[in-house]
């Protein structure tokens, strides 16, 4: 919800991620990433909200945590109007290869489009 809540289509987003299953998470050692597949009835995120190749970047967020050398930060990724996947990342060269249990999130990054695939 952190990662949501500044978003114009916050409750789109949010029924999306209801309405989703984790396919794969992937650890970098400096952070993660996480797929899902969201269900294909889920409304989707106004075209308006994207760039010509269906990417959108979302809000990102700062993670403060005792379990991460330096502060880190996550970013959601949407792709033809569904989350894609979210990207979690340490700015230091760590990320523990388990969830933190001991963190706040701060809005950092407003949404922007992306050309990036």
């Amino acid at each position: 919800e952190e990662l949501t809540s500044n978003l114009s289509y916050s409750g789109i987003l949010q029924q999306q991620i209801r309405r989703s299953n984790v396919t794969k998470r992937k650890y970098s050692g400096a952070g993660f990433f996480t797929t899902f597949e969201v269900d294909l009835e889920s409304e989707k995120i106004p075209i308006e909200n994207r760039n010509e190749n269906g990417l959108l970047e979302g809000a990102g967020v700062t993670i403060k945590s005792s379990e991460l050398e330096s502060d880190g930060g996550a970013i959601l990724w949407m792709k033809e109007g569904k989350l894609d996947f979210i990207e979690a990342f340490s700015y230091s060269d760590s990320w523990p290869e388990r969830e933190l249990r001991d963190y706040t999130i701060e809005t950092t990054v407003e949404p922007s489009v992306s050309s990036n695939s």
